[in-house]
């Protein structure tokens, strides 16, 4: 599946900056972003409520000063769970990054293209 991102929020607290937009790459065993790639260890299929998505164990690094918008405080961390999720009838996905200490480390908005979730939610849910 392909992400298209071009928002950020270092703090996790809902104060997004926007950066020009990339794509990361949401595969069955891996998502690679220009700032790292995160192995998919495990996968957990998130229906809560008005919440959709996936709850993902990985293993892997972001190197957060190499987005532009960047204050340059920010650095290479890594994450142990990453979260993708949908609510319904909504074009945005958000992406939530935990660290090892299951810390909120950084957000992401962004969207996929037409049915890009459900496609890759289907591919996966035959592997986990």
């Amino acid at each position: 599946m392909k992400y298209y991102v071009n928002e950020i929020d270092f703090a996790g607290n809902g104060s997004f900056k926007r950066f020009n937009e990339e794509v990361w790459n949401f595969e069955a065993t891996e998502i690679v972003t220009p700032h790292g790639t995160l192995k998919i260890r495990d996968a957990l299929f998130v229906e809560q409520g008005p919440h959709v998505g996936v709850q993902f164990s990985v293993s892997g690094k972001l190197s957060l000063n190499d987005f532009s918008c960047s204050n340059g405080s920010e650095s290479t961390t890594n994450i142990k769970t990453l979260a993708l999720v949908r609510q319904p009838h909504n074009v945005w996905l958000w992406v939530y990054a935990f660290d090892e200490y299951n810390r909120p480390v950084v957000n992401f908005c962004g969207h996929d293209d037409l049915d890009g979730l459900a496609i890759y939610v289907d591919e996966l849910k035959s592997i986990y």
